[in-house]
């Protein structure tokens, strides 16, 4: 329980690893895979999109299923690629927090 608490009193030099991370680097690494693989999902729902749209079938239950799942995956990549955007890096005295 120490070591995962070490962040708090400053024996770790503040760092606050996540998911296992041990250093800047490693964290900058999870957070552009996630942006990445969230890019490729939008761009995959995208494509479903316009081809349910343009398509002439689209009283077919596989091709509803299909747009229906990929408008959620939509909406979930875009949290993936927006992911740590939203954390302010300062407290709310203004000064520097190592969250991230």
């Amino acid at each position: 329980l120490g070591q995962e608490h070490n962040w708090e009193c400053g024996c770790n030099d503040g760092f606050y690893g996540y998911l296992g991370t041990e250093s800047e680097s490693d964290i900058l690494a999870l957070h552009w895979a996630s942006r990445v693989s969230g890019i490729l999902s939008v761009l995959g729902s995208l494509f479903i999109f316009q081809d349910f749209l343009r398509g002439e079938d689209k009283k077919n239950l596989y091709r509803q299923i299909m747009f229906s799942m990929s408008m959620f995956d939509f909406i979930t990549a875009v949290g993936w690629v927006i992911g740590a955007a939203p954390i302010p890096t300062t407290d709310m005295n203004g000064y520097e927090s190592n969250i991230l």
